[in-house]
């Protein structure tokens, strides 16, 4: 009779053990949401639940250290409640990780964070361009960066283009033109038409082009370690000389306040062609090409 108690004791202690398993915190996931689209209502920390296993009541303690400048901000300063185990916002967040520790009937505790994060898009505003020849092609590029990869791609028009839905396609436009383009990032965040690319088309051969509206002279060219652009009379003063890479990308500009020569240096350039556009009153002409070495 002695052994059945022991046995039915083992028992109730093994039954005590399968209900009250050993607590575990959940911080819930990693929250991603787009920079203009941060709902206070909508967004919240925690699992569902957050507290597994362990005995009942269970106390939460949310926490945090953001530095910001000369202040420091605790997770008071962002959470409605620090002490619910699924805490609202009262202001923005970004870049902040909270630390949750949950606190069982029996004093067993366990930890878990989770990190908030915005989704922000960055464009470099210099203007990219394409110059070709009528018949050619050329690759697009972007200069978005930002949000969270992976990225998913739309230009427009969808005019001689390789593909719409591509980071780098090919284009082959017959006459001058924009395409744009349309980043949505894994959150589902969207860039907006902020990110274009500008090819210009040439009817004829770019040194033809060149040699009708010649006015710089480039000595030495192909450039060694430095060249000197003479100007002629033609030129109008307080235009822009700018030095654009094969991407498209101005890499040097020049303003023209003078007809006196103008030392350039390698220094200033990769290997590589040229393309001098003369900028005045928001109109370009192509008035000569450089190599460098």
């Amino acid at each position: 009779m002695k052994r059945n108690y022991i046995i039915l004791i083992c028992f109730y202690l093994n039954t005590i053990n399968l209900a009250y398993s050993q607590i575990e915190a959940d911080a819930g996931p990693d929250i991603r949401y787009c920079d203009e689209q941060f709902n206070l209502d909508s967004i919240q920390l925690g699992g569902n639940p957050t507290a597994i296993g362990g005995v009942p009541i269970y106390k939460y303690i949310w926490s945090c250290t953001n530095k910001v400048g000369l202040r420091t901000y605790h997770a008071s300063d962002y959470l409605m409640d620090t002490t619910v185990s699924n805490p609202k916002f009262k202001q923005k967040v970004d870049g902040v990780t909270f630390k949750l520790m949950v606190i069982d009937g029996n004093g067993d505790f366990d930890f878990d964070e989770v990190n908030v994060r915005g989704s922000y898009f960055m464009n470099n505003t210099g203007e990219k361009i394409i110059n070709i020849v009528k018949g050619q092609s050329a690759r697009l590029y972007y200069s978005i960066g930002g949000g969270f990869e992976p990225y998913t791609y739309f230009w427009e028009p969808n005019y001689n283009i390789s593909s719409q839905f591509e980071a780098n396609p090919m284009v082959w436009p017959d006459t001058s033109l924009r395409y744009y383009l349309t980043i949505t990032d894994a959150v589902g965040c969207v860039s907006g038409k902020t990110d274009f690319v500008t090819i210009n088309i040439y009817p004829t051969s770019l040194e033809e082009d060149i040699r009708k509206k010649k006015n710089i002279d480039i000595s030495p060219n192909p450039m060694i370690d430095k060249s000197i652009l003479r100007f002629n009379k033609e030129l109008k003063l307080n235009s822009k000389l700018e030095f654009i890479n094969n991407l498209g990308c101005t890499v040097k500009t020049i303003n023209i306040i003078s007809l006196n020569d103008i030392e350039i240096i390698k220094s200033d350039f990769e290997s590589g062609f040229y393309y001098l556009m003369i900028v005045d009153n928001g109109q370009r002409n192509l008035v000569g090409k450089l190599l460098v070495n």
